[in-house]
């Protein structure tokens, strides 16, 4: 994958990543507000040899004294000779070992000047320690050098700087860890989007389908707040409507030619096969050919009880010989193609499809019409699918994007391709890109459909 792959992932899985980098970010940033500010302060004294009408020699004399002890000084800033009077005296709490973590003493290079840094979480406390400690660092200094007074020591500690009460914390870095926090947020979401692209094995994109050898007719979006009969016929949304057309040429090309029995078939229950096969009879209808919608989808969500078409008589009545094909056959008006009904009785596969009735029911249905549409049970899920296929050797393929599995895609192509047919593509279905349904008395195709009345000749198989 190069750059512009992995950015077309992340718009494309953008809420996981999304959430993610928020919930990654979040807990970094909360968890430095659980932190408690430390404050910082400085006091700060100069180190220098007292001497009585010196000369050059005892000047020079006394700086190299100076010099040579300024290190031992600030060691002694932090030890407990130094620390324990300064506890005493401010009354704090904890130990010497405790203070002595947050004490630092620091010489300058070239200077004399000692600098003694406190950290607390109460600032005014650490003031109050550096300048402690500045107070009692002659005291104990002049101690270890064995003098009776820090007053009259050789060595003398003059206060340059009084320590002051912080206002602002030093620590944390609320800003430096709000960019880290993103920085990290940044990477766990795109290292959790890599994984779960990886071993993500839903149909999501087109590219998986041709990765199969399948060809894309088209995706369908998903529609927000329409029932399942309120997205077939005309009263589809204009712009599905629109998909579908597209997608309706797109199988007239790859079948080639006309009359076309077609074989519409779902990977699993509830893949939208029915409202598939529906919605393309009424494209095709649209652009003057005439369709014929045969519904065999026995365990799915069957055209007849969505269009209120009787299902009193119908395909197994007319294979039976217990009605004429012309009493079977039902025009639905909203859709403007034919509905043959499954009918009443048992189905059995065997007896209906593996004789020649059926090839010489086709015969006849290709001379009344242009397309023939078969709604059938998922081809992995039932034997009708694949032995309707012997006779009518053209099939589309419905998934539903996000819910179905590749392999359950790829073993659906390959099932119907053992009968002989051949697959002309497959059609997507609720793609990420959802639309919401028209709301109101406007939800049809409106004038961009053309009416047509019934033709009772070609229904019932009359020149």
């Amino acid at each position: 994958m190069d750059l512009r792959d992995y950015l077309l992932l992340l718009l494309r899985r953008w809420p996981l990543f999304a959430a993610v980098l928020v919930a990654a970010a979040g807990a970094l940033g909360l968890g430095s507000l659980a932190i408690d500010p430390t404050y910082q302060a400085t006091s700060s004294v100069y180190v220098h040899a007292q001497l009585v009408e010196p000369t050059v020699a005892d000047r020079e004399a006394g700086d190299k004294i100076v010099q040579g002890r300024l290190k031992s000084y600030a060691e002694a800033a932090t030890s407990e000779s130094v620390l324990r009077p300064v506890i005493d005296r401010l009354d704090l709490d904890g130990d010497y070992a405790t203070l002595s973590r947050t004490v630092e003493a620091q010489v300058a290079s070239d200077s004399r000047i000692i600098a003694i840094t406190v950290r607390s979480t109460d600032p005014e406390q650490a003031a109050a320690i550096a300048n402690g400690i500045a107070k009692q660092l002659p005291l104990s200094a002049a101690a270890m050098d064995g003098e009776t007074s820090a007053v009259t020591a050789t060595i003398q500690f003059s206060p340059v700087q009084r320590a002051l009460v912080p206002a602002d914390p030093v620590a944390p870095n609320r800003k430096l860890i709000g960019a880290v926090a993103l920085l990290v947020g940044l990477f766990l979401a795109i290292a959790v989007v890599v994984l779960v692209e990886t071993f993500d094995t839903r149909l999501r994109r087109g590219d998986q389908v041709a990765g199969s050898g399948v060809r894309l007719l088209g995706g369908i979006p998903r529609v927000r707040g329409a029932a399942a009969k309120e997205l077939i016929g005309n009263r589809t949304p204009v712009e599905v409507a629109e998909l579908y057309r597209t997608i309706g040429l797109e199988v007239l090309f790859s079948a080639g030619s006309l009359p076309l029995a077609l074989v519409v078939t779902g990977v699993r229950p509830g893949s939208g096969a029915t409202t598939v096969a529906a919605d393309l009879a009424t494209s095709w209808s649209e652009a003057g050919n005439r369709v014929l919608y045969v519904d065999l989808d026995v365990p799915g969500s069957r055209l007849a009880p969505l269009v209120g078409v009787p299902d009193t008589a119908g395909l197994l009545d007319v294979m039976a010989g217990r009605v004429d094909l012309d009493m079977a056959l039902f025009y639905w008006d909203e859709g403007g193609f034919s509905v043959l009904p499954l009918g009443s009785g048992q189905l059995n596969a065997a007896e209906m499809l593996g004789g020649k009735q059926m090839r010489q029911l086709l015969e006849l249905l290709s001379e009344l019409f242009d397309v023939v549409v078969f709604d059938t049970p998922p081809m992995l899920h039932s034997p009708v699918t694949g032995m309707l296929l012997r006779h009518a050797p053209n099939a589309v393929v419905v998934a539903q994007a996000g819910r179905t599995r590749l392999a359950e895609f790829e073993q659906t192509a390959a099932a119907v391709r053992r009968t002989g047919a051949r697959v002309l593509g497959a059609v997507l279905t609720r793609t990420p890109r959802g639309i919401d349904a028209p709301h109101g008395a406007d939800r049809s195709r409106g004038s961009s459909r053309p009416e047509r009345e019934a033709d009772p000749a070609w229904m019932s198989g009359e020149d």
